[in-house]
């Protein structure tokens, strides 16, 4: 990740997001910005803490050198937004819609992403650890460059998704939808049992004791 705190300039905030804005070396902290409704918002170079943006509406937004302390991102819509080089942590994030976007070199890190959606999003070396995606949607997404690391992906749905390249490293995997699409993906051996239930009951088989008559 970029040094961004060493660039911040003095702390401020921009109060209110209005559409086509453009902030740069900031240090937000606290601010209610929640259901803010700003299209092409463009933030680089800044530090947000505990900043409440649920359920704002922000199609377009670019995103360059942030970093995100805990806040609350509920139910924020981003439509073909840009997030590069961000690094989000102890974030809520429940029922975020990011969708048709791109995100490079991206961390989230305790982050509780539960029934968020990444529809046709492309995922470009980022990293969710340690992340609460129980429900989550990856459907149509390209997460080829994505790493999932001791992730809860119950539930989470992968129709159509592109994941050749992806890595799963002991994360709880039952109930995922789309098992198919996950054709290409690295995942470690202690879900192997788990997905061959996934599996097996995406192919309609039933799994019966070996030893019954």
């Amino acid at each position: 990740m970029p040094t961004v705190l060493d660039r911040l300039g003095d702390a401020c905030s921009p109060g209110t997001l209005t559409p086509e804005a453009r902030h740069a070396n900031l240090h937000v902290i606290g601010a209610d910005l929640a259901h803010a409704d700003a299209a092409h918002v463009e933030i680089t170079g800044a530090l947000l803490e505990r900043v409440d943006l649920a359920g704002a509406q922000l199609p377009g937004v670019v995103v360059r050198d942030v970093v995100v302390e805990r806040g609350d991102f509920s139910n924020v819509t981003i439509y073909r937004g840009h997030v590069t080089r961000a690094d989000l942590r102890d974030a809520r994030m429940t029922g975020a819609q990011i969708i048709d976007g791109v995100l490079s070199d991206v961390v989230f890190d305790r982050v509780k992403l539960d029934l968020a959606a990444f529809r046709a999003s492309r995922l470009r070396r980022v990293v969710f650890r340690a992340c609460n995606l129980v429900k989550a949607d990856f459907a149509n997404a390209d997460i080829g460059g994505a790493d999932f690391v001791d992730c809860d992906l119950a539930g989470a749905q992968f129709s159509q998704a592109k994941a050749a390249g992806a890595r799963f490293s002991s994360c709880r995997l039952e109930g995922i939808g789309g098992v198919a699409s996950l054709r290409g993906a690295s995942i470690s051996s202690d879900e192997v049992f788990v997905l061959a239930d996934v599996f097996a009951r995406a192919l309609g088989i039933e799994i019966v004791d070996g030893s019954a008559p």
